[in-house]
């Protein structure tokens, strides 16, 4: 017989075990994610529109919007990362980089 403290604690590490599968299947998806926008960074025209493509044939809820922000050029290098960001005006001056 398994008493309840050790059956609590048994669903407790499965949970804890799924939560961090989970999160690390999440945070390596926008990992990837970040590296396709990130070749979206190139100088010629055919490789950016390669870049594009490969991103519209992505499925994730956030690839319009960021398509949206690449058409309307609000897409932007950061130097100390070389990162691809969005980069909306603030009213202060400057700009707010996500």
């Amino acid at each position: 017989m398994v008493s309840l403290n050790n059956a609590a604690c048994g669903i407790r590490n499965i949970l804890a075990l799924f939560l961090c599968v989970v999160n690390t299947s999440i945070a390596a998806a926008c990992l990837d994610l970040q590296d396709s926008v990130n070749a979206l960074n190139v100088r010629g025209f055919e490789d950016k529109m390669a870049a594009a493509q490969a991103l519209a044939q992505r499925d994730d809820t956030r690839i319009d919007t960021i398509l949206e922000a690449f058409i309307e050029g609000k897409l932007y290098v950061q130097r100390s990362d070389k990162r691809v960001v969005f980069a909306d005006k603030s009213n202060g001056g400057g700009y707010i980089l996500t």
